[in-house]
């Protein structure tokens, strides 16, 4: 398991399974080191990656939401998320990314919020 709700939905779901391990995220933070200091006069754009299925356990509507503050208290940061990920769903609609594409359209992040399909090749 790789994540703390994972973990909850199999000990719910599956008690049989005795045996569960779970295992935390890890993010190198001496290699991943966000500027300290944002230049709001630059014409940089600060780039967020996201990287996981389309379902509610990701939050990708608080997500749209904190971008959507940023971009209307800050109108001089540029920012940019580009999602990469999978419905999991074959032949069935995957009401969540409904959800998330609704409120990209409702807060007009059509130009800085881009959904992506599940690829080998992220950078």
């Amino acid at each position: 398991m790789n994540s703390q709700t994972n973990y909850q939905d199999i000990f719910k779901n599956a008690p049989w399974l005795k045996k569960i391990t779970l295992i935390y995220n890890y993010t190198d933070l001496n290699y991943f080191k966000p500027k300290m200091v944002i230049d709001r006069n630059s014409n940089n754009i600060i780039n967020f990656l996201g990287i996981g299925k389309y379902s509610h356990q990701k939050n990708i509507i608080n997500l749209i939401k904190a971008l959507d503050i940023v971009r209307n208290d800050q109108p001089n940061i540029k920012i940019k998320l580009d999602w990469y990920g999978d419905n999991f769903t074959k032949n069935i609609t995957n009401l969540h990314l409904n959800k998330v594409n609704s409120l990209i359209h409702e807060l007009k992040l059509e130009k800085i919020i881009c959904l992506n399909s599940t690829t080998l090749n992220i950078l």
